[in-house]
């Protein structure tokens, strides 16, 4: 179970006068501010790993105000890239929460190791400490019966300096050796599949315990010597480096490193690529969030359902191994934009809350279908939502409901159908069963086919529903329903950024950008299907698109432009997508030409690529045409300037 985080409100209303004395016990606590992983950027690229947000607030708050519910007292920040104006705040905002916080920076810092050496050669900490090696970290708890058990250890035997805390995974771990009486480490490895670690017969007459189901949390609980430890061997970049060198060196060091099972309202987690990060803000919406807010319970005993939050939006997710799910773009007037979907089929019972709505399970929605403010209203498990619904305030929906735009035939005499406002509810006669449950798995599929599926339009229907359960067919999805599925979402986050009140303020721009790349990792989009996608969806995201306001989306989103179109081979797609609109619609085909013009001046598209790929072009194409002037214009520019 993921343990209650803050809420925004305890954030900021945490007591100013937290410590106004000096503590009799002091106890350190050192934060790397940056992410030294190789092949991970900073999700918001306008700030640096410092300032990266969760939920729009600073992973920097989440940290602090975690540790100021610790007998952590003496906290080092340090990152190799700390604005001035940053330090100057959090110094200001946090100098009474305890004894004495560092705001530090140190340009150079290439890994832990660096920063844990700088705070030796400033003496900025000199007395046992946690260290919280990633930015990008959660912690709940108050680790009090942790740092209280490591103390009484180290004055026990002073050889004891280093503590990991580990909990219980069902995935299978890194394998560790541990002495089960004192709960030594013997053995500690990153490689799984490694062939060093070997089994040998006084393993079991030793009683020493082989794990590979305990996963290490990100948080560490460290004598000061590890200090002394980094900075006498620099070949030491992180914890597990120093983990293994005094394993492979304890007769000598006369030092050693245990494992401790984190307490039950105690938790740790951290991202180190995009996948992680997803999974981190799927543990802070699972403990709190509004106004989407799961059922604890259920999303707790459900290890399929993945939930991820990003700046001013809130989604559902799934993972790879239960792929009957799908999601839906709701606009409530709390949050900028919502997801809701359909539940994963292990979890029948989960509960959505949007305002003041709620959303029990396996909830159909269809294209058409809209929550357009949704206040106060319930909506009950395993009902559908068809075509072209809209729901209105103040409603109540019971379980199994059928919801249609239309009446119930007259020669169908399975159903009644009741209308109510704008839309009608259905309901069966006689022994007409709308579910049917799965008896090898825990979903329900929709056994009256006809009603949902309209076999003119797709011919393939029956296989789908014969194959899959109502809440989705995503089991067998092609490569190209991924596709146009991301388009899809594409779309909806572009229509909704437009719809705020600044779509092209950096904070908008950036949050269109991680929603794009979740999307994109949802779907598994190879990239030049992303950059396809982006620009042929932003060409023509509004319907009789002027030159005017074409230009002015095309200036103020230029980032998201060069986000996506960064090389060679990417800019060139620009040219791909513009044909493909033309072919669908040559109407358009003086506006693309426009198009490729600003671009250019904008120093995106250069002229070899422009000249190049008109040259390529079929001589029937309408582009063709309309692009010679722009093409002879280039090709005399760059003439002249051979000339020069």
């Amino acid at each position: 179970m993921v343990p209650n985080m803050l809420s925004k409100e305890e954030l900021e209303n945490l007591d100013s006068t937290l410590l106004s004395e000096e503590p009799v016990k002091k106890f350190g606590c050192v934060i790397v501010g940056d992410n030294f992983s190789k092949t991970f950027t900073p999700p918001l690229l306008d700030d640096p790993w410092v300032g990266q947000k969760l939920c729009g607030l600073p992973l920097i708050d989440f940290i602090l105000i975690s540790l100021a519910r610790t007998p952590v007292t003496n906290v080092v920040v340090m990152s190799s890239n700390f604005p001035n104006k940053w330090k100057e705040y959090y110094s200001k905002k946090y100098y009474n929460h305890f004894w004495k916080i560092n705001f530090v920076e140190q340009k150079t810092a290439n890994c832990v190791g660096d920063i844990l050496r700088e705070v030796r050669q400033r003496n900025l900490l000199n007395m046992d400490f946690i260290l919280i090696p990633n930015i990008l970290t959660l912690i709940s708890g108050d680790f009090k019966k942790e740092i209280s058990e490591f103390e009484e250890g180290r004055i026990k035997n002073h050889n004891h300096l280093i503590t990991c805390l580990y909990v219980q995974s069902h995935d299978s771990q890194n394998l560790f050796v541990i002495n089960s009486e004192n709960a030594k480490i013997v053995n500690f490895h990153t490689d799984v599949k490694s062939r060093k670690t070997k089994i040998k017969k006084n393993a079991f007459t030793e009683n020493l315990q082989y794990c590979s189901n305990l996963k290490p949390l990100p948080l560490w609980i460290c004598g000061k010597e590890v200090f002394d430890v980094f900075g006498e061997n620099f070949d030491l970049t992180d914890i597990e480096d120093v983990m293994r060198h005094i394993l492979a060196n304890e007769e000598v060091m006369c030092v050693y490193t245990c494992m401790r099972q984190v307490s039950g309202n105690s938790y740790a987690a951290e991202a180190n690529d995009f996948i992680e990060w997803i999974g981190l803000q799927s543990k802070f919406l699972r403990s709190c969030f509004y106004p989407l807010k799961p059922i604890q319970v259920a999303v707790d005993n459900n290890p399929n359902v993945n939930l991820l939050q990003l700046y001013h939006s809130v989604y559902i997710g799934h993972n790879r191994k239960d792929l009957n799910f799908r999601s839906k773009g709701v606009t409530t007037s709390n949050s900028r934009r919502s997801y809701i979907g359909w539940v994963p089929n292990k979890s029948a019972d989960l509960q959505l809350e949007i305002i003041d709505s709620s959303i029990a399970g396996a909830v159909n929605l269809v294209k058409g279908s809209s929550f357009k403010h949704c206040k106060n209203c319930k909506i009950g498990k395993e009902v559908f939502i068809g075509n072209d619904v809209t729901i209105p305030d103040n409603q109540e929906i019971h379980d199994n409901a059928m919801i249609f735009s239309k009446p119930v035939e007259h020669d169908d005499n399975r159903f009644i159908s009741t209308k109510n406002g704008n839309y009608y509810i259905w309901k069966t006669t006689k022994d007409v069963h709308l579910w049917q449950k799965n008896k090898e798995a825990f979903n329900f599929k929709c056994i009256v086919k006809d009603i949902f599926t309209n076999f003119d339009e797709n011919k393939n229907s029956d296989d789908e529903v014969d194959n899959t359960d109502h809440i989705g067919d995503s089991s067998i999805k092609t490569e190209q329903n991924c596709l146009e599925t991301f388009a899809i979402e594409v779309k909806d986050s572009m229509l909704a950024t437009l719809q705020s009140s600044n779509p092209f303020d950096k904070g908008n721009i950036s949050s269109l950008i991680l929603e794009i790349n979740s999307s994109k990792m949802v779907h598994n989009v190879h990239m030049d299907g992303v950059c396809l996608t982006v620009m042929t969806t932003l060409l023509q995201i509004e319907e009789n698109m002027t030159w005017k306001r074409l230009n002015e989306l095309l200036t103020g989103w230029k980032p998201i432009i060069k986000n996506y179109f960064n090389d060679h081979h990417s800019i060139k797609l620009i040219l791909v997508a513009i044909e493909d609109i033309v072919k669908n619609n040559d109407t358009l085909s003086k506006l693309m030409v426009k198009v490729i013009h600003m671009l250019y001046n904008e120093d995106i598209l250069s002229e070899m690529v422009v000249i190049e790929w008109y040259e390529k072009l079929a001589e029937d194409h309408r582009l063709k045409a309309d692009s010679k002037v722009l093409y002879e214009w280039l090709c005399q520019d760059t003439e002249d300037d051979s000339d020069e």
